[in-house]
């Protein structure tokens, strides 16, 4: 999971030299933003190809509140939600 807390992960982006084309930069949602430029705007990774080939299936995202981003539809088998009392 991609932690833009962690020094190591964020040397990683910042290294990145993106090789061929991105699909993110034609999924675009129902405003007509990419999903590129969505993710560029919560500083986590914005090209698929480096979440692939670093192996980061999801992101911690965090606006005002902590969630979790899936990155790579393939790398999530399951999710499940605790109650927390």
């Amino acid at each position: 999971m991609y932690d833009p807390e962690k020094a190591e992960h964020r040397k990683l982006l910042e290294e990145w030299h993106e090789e061929g084309e991105n699909p993110w930069k034609s999924a675009k949602n129902k405003r007509g933003r990419t999903l590129e430029d969505r993710l560029v705007g919560l500083e986590l990774p914005s090209s698929k190809n480096f979440c692939i080939a670093h192996n980061f299936g999801a992101a911690i995202g965090e606006i005002d509140y902590i969630s979790v981003v899936i990155l790579l539809e393939n790398a999530i088998s399951n999710v499940e939600f605790i109650e927390l009392c």
